[in-house]
């Protein structure tokens, strides 16, 4: 891996490890409703930080897809087994990266 992909890397896997926290603290009607939709707002900060730092560094548009995919995905499971929330926030961070698939580089495969 390029120096350059460290942080896009590293803050991708927080924000996943932030998810989990999501579903291992939060349940339907659970602890603190607060704290669903801030760790929803960190998950999908981390995950569109990263985004934005790809794009940066000249990584290929297929990370953006990835990421688009991935916070869709969160979004998804989240709504069914969280609550509504913090689906809400992840689903808006999946489309505001999806705007940064069409204004990526695209690199040739070598």
């Amino acid at each position: 891996m390029e120096k350059k992909f460290i942080v896009p890397a590293t803050t991708m896997l927080a924000g996943i490890i932030v998810w989990v926290m999501l579903l291992l603290v939060n349940s339907p009607g659970g602890n603190a409703p607060w704290m669903e939709l801030l760790l929803g707002i960190t998950a999908g900060g981390f995950i569109y930080f990263s985004a934005v730092r790809c794009k940066k560094a000249g990584g290929p548009r297929g990370g953006n897809i990835f990421r688009t995919i991935l916070l869709l995905a969160f979004a998804v499971l989240s709504y069914l087994f969280i609550g509504t929330a913090s689906a809400v926030v992840l689903l808006i961070a999946g489309i505001v990266t999806s705007l940064l698939i069409f204004n990526g580089s695209q690199q040739a495969a070598v």
